[in-house]
């Protein structure tokens, strides 16, 4: 639990967009080259990247699935300055654990695995199946 620890989500006014919304869960986002490792890599130069692209191309946001996240909740990042902005209030903030017992996660155990264990379990799936002995036969 302890990557969930300290983590909020928060909901805050959003500004006026600089331009359209780049939406990367689309079927159209398909023919710029989009496809769903996008949603779920943890390589944050690819994604930072392909923000950067988009943001070049003239979308003031895009719209994505958060990797994090299960079923159909998606995420929007706006493009702009960073940091606070007295101007946007947070309308709300929650814990995330809260938000995630909500939904029905377990929180007295390890119900959601970490990165690392993630990438475990995806490597011992890729490793080849080990084949059995020979059939040495009884005489």
């Amino acid at each position: 639990m302890a990557h969930v620890e300290g983590r909020v989500v928060t909901r805050v006014l959003l500004p006026d967009l600089d331009g359209p919304v780049a939406d990367l869960l689309a079927a159209g986002a398909a023919s710029a080259g989009v496809t769903g490792e996008i949603h779920t890599t943890s390589d944050y130069r690819l994604t930072a990247e392909w923000a950067a692209a988009v943001r070049q191309d003239g979308f003031g946001a895009l719209r994505y699935m958060p990797r994090f996240t299960p079923g159909g909740e998606w995420a929007l990042a706006v493009f702009g300055p960073e940091g606070a902005h007295p101007d946007r209030p947070i309308v709300r903030s929650r814990p995330l654990a809260e938000i995630l017992e909500e939904l029905g996660y377990d929180m007295g155990r390890s119900a959601i695995p970490s990165t690392t264990a993630l990438r475990l379990r995806t490597r011992d799936d890729l490793d080849p199946p080990v084949a059995p002995e020979p059939d040495q036969g009884y005489s």
